[in-house]
């Protein structure tokens, strides 16, 4: 089958969203929620055996999950999309959590193309593979994986999905802390201006090959990563669903059960990592919204439940999966409309426009008490390239008028 083909199969437009619920304990959460994504047995095995054949193949590109984030707005240290290509042939990119996000797409609808073969075709799609949440304006200066309209998106995240991994994706690999500490973030000088690729006179050696590969297979492994409602949508006794022990366990042991064979060669090759029972403890009464929450409590049905956007730090500083929690609190704070009508097209033109400049370009903004906090907003959303995940909020929002979503659809098939 031609790739093209391969491609026009791929639908994610109608992937499920999260629907309200209530479970007794973990087990129930567990049937309620997660079981279903691994119903499909055949193609979570044909996934398995592809993944593998890739990895072990002679020249791979790994996909490698750091320098997704930077603190202090020093945006010339973030490297999303980056490609690097040793002597041998042998390729690396960096990226953050949302590259994961197309292989669980392709889980949940059951793709059952996926061979070698098309993740090869696949990674030299250029201006349709995702790397990030969005870029800044310093890295597409330099980013060799740049998308633009026809990318694929998978937007699981406005579903109200957030994406687990079992084993950690950055960490726990042997005696090494972080992968950070093998792979540092290289000078930006060393990826050429015009073929945007970082060529090394070098190969990679034992130990770090198969650090990348660990890394590479646990990042999007069928068996190593599974969905549950983002932690604006959920409500428990905790901080956050998807790292608690408990539910690891269990996830972990029922697909020990279900795929034997394959998860047995999985552990081997992604590196074998325990989760300590230290520290767990049962956990009950858990409730979910088919929307987010008011974090002040008003439409929850008991305050000291509710979930607040996890401050915990991931292995490059900050955890990008809590940035999507960040953007649905951020765009409420804006306004869905106000973000497409007022705050898009003015800081498209021009990101450091003062809030007195675009008083006087805008009557509504003009018209705002909240003038400087809701314009500090939306530059936030840009300097974190999350525009574009802005957008298809938007758009896949039920909430907003079809004049609106018109044209964020036309501002988000404009971003190349």
């Amino acid at each position: 089958m031609e790739f093209s083909t391969f491609l026009q199969k791929i639908n994610f437009k109608n992937l499920p969203k999260v629907r309200s619920g209530y479970a007794r304990n973990i087990e129930e959460f567990f049937l309620k929620t997660i079981q279903f994504q691994f119903e499909n047995k055949e193609i979570i095995k044909k996934n398995h055996r592809a993944l593998i054949e890739y990895v072990n193949g002679e020249k791979p590109t790994f996909f490698l999950r750091l320098y997704g984030s930077a603190s202090n707005k020093r945006w010339d240290l973030l490297r999303r999309g980056f490609l690097t290509e040793y002597a041998d042939g042998k390729k690396m990119v960096f990226c953050d959590n949302t590259f994961s996000m197309l292989f669980s797409g392709l889980k949940i609808i059951e793709y059952d193309d996926y061979t070698a073969k098309f993740l090869c075709e696949l990674f030299e799609l250029r201006d349709r593979l995702v790397c990030s949440f969005g870029l800044t304006a310093e890295e597409k200066k330099l980013c060799y994986y740049y998308p633009g309209k026809d990318a694929l998106r998978v937007n699981l995240n406005s579903k109200g999905w957030y994406l687990a991994h079992i084993k950690p994706v950055g960490k726990g690999f042997h005696d090494i802390d972080s992968i950070a500490e093998k792979f540092q973030n290289p000078n930006r000088e060393e990826w050429n201006e015009k073929t945007k690729i970082r060529k090394l006179n070098k190969v990679l050696t034992d130990e770090e090959l198969q650090l990348l590969k660990a890394h590479f297979i646990r990042f999007i492994h069928p068996l190593n990563s599974f969905l549950l409602p983002k932690t604006n949508m959920i409500s428990y006794e905790g901080k956050n669903l998807g790292e608690e022990k408990e539910l690891l366990h269990y996830v972990q042991n029922f697909l020990k059960q279900e795929f034997p064979e394959e998860y047995d060669e999985f552990d081997e090759l992604s590196l074998s990592y325990r989760i300590e029972k230290n520290n767990m403890y049962s956990i009950e009464k858990i409730e979910w919204f088919s929307e987010p929450k008011d974090l002040k409590g008003t439409a929850l049905k008991k305050e000291k439940n509710i979930i607040k956007p996890s401050k915990k730090k991931s292995d490059d500083n900050v955890n990008m999966e809590e940035l999507p929690v960040k953007l649905d609190d951020w765009l409420k704070s804006l306004g869905k409309k106000a973000f497409v009508e007022v705050f898009y097209p003015a800081l498209k033109e021009n990101i450091n426009i003062t809030k007195e400049e675009l008083a006087t370009k805008n009557d509504l903004f003009a018209s705002w008490k909240t003038q400087e906090n809701r314009l500090s907003i939306a530059k936030s959303i840009f300097k974190n390239g999350l525009q574009g995940e802005a957008l298809q909020i938007i758009i896949d929002s039920n909430n907003v008028d079809s004049e609106v979503r018109k044209n964020a659809e036309q501002y988000l098939n404009s971003i190349t």
